[in-house]
């Protein structure tokens, strides 16, 4: 029996230990396998004491003893009382059992009775071990999260396999010295349906549940609240075999980067993911198998309250009655980053359904937004109490702050509101419209408003200019004196809204071609036929054919037209006569170690022509690309200081003038003589300029001077061509730049552009409503032009109808506020005939989340259960 002794000694000595709460940290299923294996050998131990010497059989049944009382007392701290009482039962029966034997052995009466008892018992026991379920336990912080649990909990708790317990974790609203403040806990807050367990009364430590689920992965990283650090994930993983973390948001596809770094992820077991794209973003800082793309909970709440729509409150069926409803977002992250323009942006939406009758408000403000702003903006809150006081006094919609997002959703016709918040994507799987806010907008768009158009780049024609629209796909031009725009054609094959689809446009012979920025394709207008014609990427090179182009200038050299790129990763040469594609990329290989962020622009407004040179300022290095357009190589210049960055350059016949880019360790304009290579820098800037990061957008000469037009800074500048001296341009305009005149002026650059027209003329556009300014350069005359378009041609080309008609990804669902498409644009369509759910909506969001069709909780569970080990 040398083997039987051996094991006695692994097992009694080792495991006795081993079972001790205090020693170490086994999971719940670990230890009911472990018990399972000391029974048997318990049983092995009787079997040998039956045989063996008298002292050898105490011995043995001694170990047999205390083995059974370590076996009680881990189950006391993993069952629940009524289990507890069963096992604590049966195990009194064996340490009986055992002891009856001991004595019979020792008297040398019959033990045959005795030993089937003992033998029956430890099956009893053994069986009963096995068949214990495995413990879930679902531990959400906040009641209004709890919907990216619920379905797997529903799951979990159909299986017969399972105890789930559901413990809301308590959590602590963070000081502004980051220490904890207000202590909260949503227990009671849950569901009716959903058995809640105190988390006073549950002791994971002694439990160690097999499975638990959290929706919260910042431990004690987040600056605006923190769970209790009991529940930090590091914590938590020390007593389960499977921490899952579930997020608590849904998104068109993609999350944040930050999101893939959270604390809990370096301690979970599994992360459950909605996209494929989105486990290819995690798998970056995070092993594959660990991250599982199963969609989203929340989403299988959201389309079973939509079948089946939930039960509200009477007080709000008496304000809805037969009314439309809205669903209005605010996030804590707009009040604190905008301040009291977020607070005019509520009185304006709520001033705009107080004078309709047809339309319901229903505003969910976070909850914690009051106490947010207490301790971060104190400043704002007292302006915003009164908003929520005089919303809720003046009954002008419906104030939800109950943590049932869903319901929300499930009563509401259309969505308003954050176009950052999971809230727009949530709402937006069910194919109702979702219109996002701007911030700016407080104010309904006025005649002018809407008359007005802006553009990045023009193409002069005698009196008139071509140019390709900046807030809507369409080609126009525009009459130079009188400002009257002319619609002339939409370009195919693209979104109907979209900004700036394209930017460079030259007119060759009886062609316009455009540059397509954000467009899909190359647009060539033929101006005799009156049609377009598309240039397909088909012959590019493997791996730049795909998304937009990000073309920003093109330039016409002998019978081609050269695209130069905003972040596209080569020069493109579309030959006129063939209509091929021929794209340069080896100048990439040169470039590529001075690029420090691939998502910034590589080159923009500084793009000049040297006889057969194409020269282009680099916007993140003091780097001047050369590429010669007849042998198509390329070298690069270094110009200036180290740190230099160049956004726009000009040629005034003997030098090249550079703007800089990112301009927080160099403010000056640099001129640069391209034969010798010497440079001067130029910062002796006129009073009352103000330098910011970015401080010019384009400089342009205009014969003895140069003009710089502001980007982010506050003046035009002047500068002389021969001397450097600089002063302020005064366009004796009726404001100041920076300014603007309309809330729907918002784009912060303070000039679209600005380029010689003619041999007398400079012509710029300001942002500040959006007019043609033509600077006579020789008299420094202003004369501002203000663009108009057609009513007609805005009403035939804009509504909301078109809008969701011509929407074709998940992006183009969520409809941005304009002044073409207003609050008030929103509300007519839903209150329409013609306001309907747009299945294509829905079918595109079920491409970016998966089993969005009810069935991720029940795919979860399922799979979490299948990687138990």
């Amino acid at each position: 029996m040398v083997e039987l002794i051996e094991l006695k000694s692994l097992i009694f000595d080792n495991d006795y230990v081993f079972l001790q709460k205090e020693a170490y940290y086994i999971m719940r299923k670990q230890i009911f396998k472990q018990i399972t294996e000391i029974l048997s050998t318990i049983m092995e131990g009787v079997m040998f004491a039956t045989t063996a010497k008298p002292d050898e059989a105490y011995t043995m049944l001694c170990d047999c003893y205390d083995a059974s009382n370590a076996i009680s007392e881990t189950l006391n701290g993993m069952l629940n009382e009524k289990r507890i009482l069963v096992y604590n039962k049966w195990i009194l029966a064996l340490i009986d059992m055992l002891e009856d034997l001991n004595e019979h052995l020792a008297n040398g009466k019959p033990f045959g009775e005795i030993f089937r008892g003992i033998e029956n018992q430890i099956h009893l026991i053994r069986s009963a071990i096995l068949s214990e379920k495995i413990e879930i336990v679902f531990m959400p912080y906040s009641a209004s999260m709890w919907d990216c649990m619920e379905s797997i909990w529903e799951a979990a708790r159909k299986d017969p396999n399972c105890e789930c317990i559901v413990v809301p974790i308590p959590y602590y609203e963070r000081n502004i010295d980051n220490s904890f403040g207000k202590f909260h806990y949503e227990g009671s807050q849950f569901p009716k349906n959903v058995p809640i367990t105190n988390y006073e009364a549950y002791d994971y430590t002694t439990r160690k549940p097999d499975i638990v689920y959290i929706h919260n992965p910042y431990d004690g990283y987040n600056r605006v609240t923190s769970v209790d650090p009991r529940f930090y994930s590091s914590e938590l993983k020390k007593y389960t075999e499977m921490l899952v973390y579930v997020p608590y948001y849904v998104t068109n596809g993609t999350v944040p980067e930050s999101h893939c770094r959270v604390p809990a992820l370096q301690f979970i077991d599994k992360v459950i993911v909605q996209s494929d794209e989105t486990k290819e973003q995690h798998e970056k800082t995070l092993p594959s198998e660990k991250v599982v793309p199963l969609g989203s909970p929340k989403v299988d709440r959201i389309l079973h309250l939509e079948k089946n729509k939930p039960e509200i409150p009477e007080e709000w069926k008496e304000i809805i009655g037969n009314k439309k409803v809205v669903l209005f977002n605010l996030s804590i992250t707009s009040l604190l980053a905008e301040g009291n323009k977020a607070l005019e942006k509520l009185s304006y939406v709520f001033s705009i359904f107080e004078e309709r009758d047809d339309v319901v408000l229903l505003w969910r403000p976070h909850p914690l937004s009051s106490n947010t702003m207490s301790s971060m903006r104190p400043q704002l809150l007292q302006g915003y109490q009164k908003l929520v006081n005089d919303f809720r006094e003046k009954r002008l919609g419906i104030f939800d702050d109950t943590p049932d997002v869903e319901r929300a959703i499930a009563i509401s016709d259309a969505y308003f509101g954050d176009g950052t918040s999971s809230l727009v994507h949530m709402f937006s799987i069910t194919g109702k419209p979702a219109m996002v806010q701007e911030l700016n907008i407080n104010r309904e768009p006025d005649e002018e408003d809407l008359h007005s158009v802006w553009f990045g780049s023009a193409e002069f024609d005698g009196d008139r200019a071509w140019f390709s629209l900046g807030s809507f796909n369409g080609l126009c031009q525009v009459n130079l004196h009188t400002g009257q725009v002319e619609f002339v054609s939409e370009i195919p094959n693209e979104r109907r809204y979209s900004h700036l689809l394209y930017e460079g446009i030259v007119k060759h012979e009886n062609k316009l071609i455009l540059a397509p920025l954000g467009g899909k394709e190359i647009a060539e207008f033929d101006l005799i036929q009156g049609s377009f014609k598309k240039i397909t990427r088909e012959t590019s090179s493997a791996g730049l054919s795909v998304g937009s182009f990000q073309l920003f200038k093109n330039i016409v050299y002998k019978e081609s037209v050269y695209f130069t790129p905003l972040s596209y990763p080569a020069i493109l040469k579309y030959d006129l006569r063939t209509g091929e594609n021929t794209f340069y990329t080896d100048w990439m290989d040169q470039l590529s170690p001075f690029i420090s962020d691939s998502k910034k622009p590589l080159f923009a407004n500084g793009v000049c022509v040297r006889d057969n040179l194409l020269l282009m300022a680099f916007a993140q290095d003091n780097i001047v690309l050369e590429f010669n357009m007849d042998t198509n190589r390329a070298k690069f210049h270094r110009v200036g200081r180290e740190g230099n960055k160049y956004w726009g350059m000009t040629f005034d016949g003997q030098d090249y003038w550079l703007i800089q880019n990112d301009n927080r360790n160099a403010e000056s304009i640099v001129k640069w003589n391209y034969e010798t290579g010497a440079t001067e820098e130029y910062a002796d800037f006129p009073p009352g300029f103000v330098s910011l990061e970015n401080n010019f957008n384009e400089i342009v000469y205009c014969g003895k001077y140069l003009l710089a037009f502001p980007r982010f800074s506050n003046m035009i500048v002047k500068i002389d061509a021969t001397t450097g001296a600089m002063s302020e341009f005064n366009t004796g305009l009726d404001y100041k730049e920076g300014e603007r005149k309309s809330c729907y002026n918002s784009l912060k650059c303070n000039y679209y552009f600005a380029k010689r027209y003619d041999e007398e003329n400079v012509i710029a556009m300001s942002m500040y409503d959006n007019s043609l300014i033509k600077i006579n350069i020789n008299t420094e005359e202003v004369t501002k032009v203000k663009m108009i378009l057609k009513k007609e041609d805005i009403k035939a080309y804009i509504s909301f109808d078109q809008y969701c008609n011509n929407a074709q990804e998940v992006g183009d669902f969520h409809f941005t506020e304009s002044k073409y498409l207003s609050l008030n644009n929103l509300l007519d369509y839903i209150a329409s005939d013609n306001y309907s759910k747009n299945p294509l909506q829905s079918e595109k969001y079920a491409k970016v989340i998966k089993n969005a069709d009810g069935t991720c909780g029940m795919k979860t569970h399922q799979y979490i259960m299948g990687n138990l080990t």
